[in-house]
């Protein structure tokens, strides 16, 4: 077998692989390749004469499935939404992916950029760069003072929409990190995982009314394609910071 592998690996996994197979490695991060286009892809699989394919963003649809004697398809992402799984079961393609792979970080970076907001960290950075600020009275600084006033995450309340594997790290992170109060809204959670980030069950109205900050954490479906639009936004507080480090599909 012969894999072509064009997402970040790490030489311990190669090591591995080449106990089964031989592999041409070309890591789109430093090539700069990403293959989007079937019949580019298509041509170079066929080059290489790989049955392999270890993909981050690689677009494997129904061209290339159908055109490539494809055995095993390795996608190193949260969820192969770059495969056409329709046509890969129907060949009885083994689809192997990468759950939770970059969960924790995705949760730092919500966290990062709650605080960001409630303590205007973007703002005062540029005015500090700006080579206009200036201090030189007590009223000039009660004025700057008034201007970047922030918030605690402390007691605030933040809903968390979507409860999976992103969405429980941030409740968890904010809940005994901060002391933040957390209300979920996940038709599909059980109570226990609810309880273990000491939040509380809601319907997702309640949840956009009472919380000060919203962070968004789904997967695109039918179900929760546009999910939030201008009548969930409404709902919000005036003052409320929303958070949407999933998919830009679920908003309308």
């Amino acid at each position: 077998m012969k894999a072509f592998v064009t997402s970040p690996f790490n030489e311990v996994g190669f090591q591995i692989l080449k106990k089964y197979m031989t592999i041409t490695y070309e890591n789109w991060r430093k090539t700069g390749i990403l293959y989007r286009d079937s019949t580019e892809y298509i041509q170079k699989i066929k080059k290489e004469k790989a049955d392999v394919l270890i993909t981050e963003g690689d677009m494997i649809d129904a061209d290339v499935l159908s055109s490539c004697d494809i055995k095993i398809i390795g996608v190193c992402r949260g969820y192969p939404d770059n495969v056409d799984m329709e046509i890969a079961t129907k060949k009885g393609i083994p689809v192997f992916f990468t759950p939770d792979r970059n969960a924790d970080a995705v949760a730092d970076l919500t966290v990062g950029l709650m605080l960001c907001q409630l303590r205007h960290m973007t703002e005062i950075d540029r005015i500090l760069k700006s080579g206009t600020f200036f201090v030189d009275s007590g009223e000039k600084l009660a004025e700057i003072y008034q201007r970047f006033l922030g918030w605690e995450l402390g007691g605030k309340t933040v809903g968390i929409i979507g409860l999976g594997s992103v969405g429980y790290r941030v409740a968890k992170r904010l809940k005994f990190g901060f002391g933040t109060n957390i209300l979920v809204y996940d038709p599909y959670i059980d109570e226990k995982k609810i309880k273990e980030v000491g939040g509380k069950k809601v319907d997702l109205e309640s949840l956009l009314k009472k919380s000060d900050l919203v962070s968004l954490h789904a997967k695109v479906t039918d179900e929760t394609l546009s999910m939030i639009g201008e009548k969930e936004i409404k709902l919000l507080k005036s003052t409320a910071y929303f958070f949407n480090t999933a998919r830009a599909a679920l908003i309308d």
